[in-house]
């Protein structure tokens, strides 16, 4: 297909925590393309992959992010889980104010039309491909 563009909601860690995440990801000395520390997150939300970048899906989707409306509530990464093109971390049970925030999420992009077909939320941080 080439080069796409890919929408997201997403969660990003505070900067020190990421630089915990990405020396823990480092420590484990596993092969394979890391995931940058600047692109580490957990999935919200996502659309389908455009060819030309979607400026319209942009506007929307910046549109709809000042509409969400969440508690704060914290995610630990208490698992790291792995299989044969994927490390990850994961946090063992789901905070109740992390699925209210995701279905809000996903009924605006259902609603739009622009929800990517066939995604399931799992909440995980992928650290190595």
């Amino acid at each position: 297909m080439g080069d796409c563009h890919r929408c997201l909601f997403c969660l990003k860690p505070s900067v020190g925590l990421v630089t915990k995440i990405g020396l823990f990801r480092d420590s484990l000395g596993y092969g394979g393309t890391i995931v940058e520390n600047k692109r580490l997150h957990v999935t919200l939300g996502i659309t389908s992959d455009y060819l030309e970048y979607p400026h319209r899906i942009v506007r929307v989707m910046t549109m709809v992010g000042g509409l969400i409306d969440a508690e704060p509530f914290g995610l630990p990464f208490d698992r790291i889980s792995g299989s044969g093109s994927v490390v990850a971390l994961r946090p063992s049970r789901r905070p109740p104010a992390l699925g209210i925030l995701q279905r809000q999420i996903d009924r605006w992009l259902t609603r739009l039309g622009i929800r990517r077909e066939g995604w399931i939320f799992n909440p995980h941080s992928t650290l190595v491909y």
